[in-house]
């Protein structure tokens, strides 16, 4: 049981480190350094948005991470109450 607790604690760790490291990408990318957010970006990566009827959204998917980047490096600096983000 040690070593189930050590290994999720660990893996825990490594994921809150990554999801910081994510949060500080994104955040550059919104100050206009987006070199470190296109670093971690597959690429195939593709963005689909809903607003679901209630707010602004892309009407197309929006394919590769020189444009995923440069729309979500807007959509931060735009401010993104309520946003939720999915991955598939």
């Amino acid at each position: 049981m040690t070593t189930a607790y050590s290994l999720q604690s660990e893996q825990s760790s490594v994921a809150v480190f990554a999801g910081r490291v994510l949060l500080q990408s994104f955040q550059q990318a919104a100050d206009g350094d987006l070199e470190p957010l296109l670093a971690r970006l597959h690429k195939d990566v593709t963005v689909w948005s809903d607003g679901g009827g209630k707010v602004n959204a892309a009407l197309n998917p929006v394919h590769g991470p020189d444009k995923v980047s440069r729309m979500m490096a807007g959509l931060i600096r735009k401010g993104m109450a309520g946003a939720r983000f999915e991955t598939t």
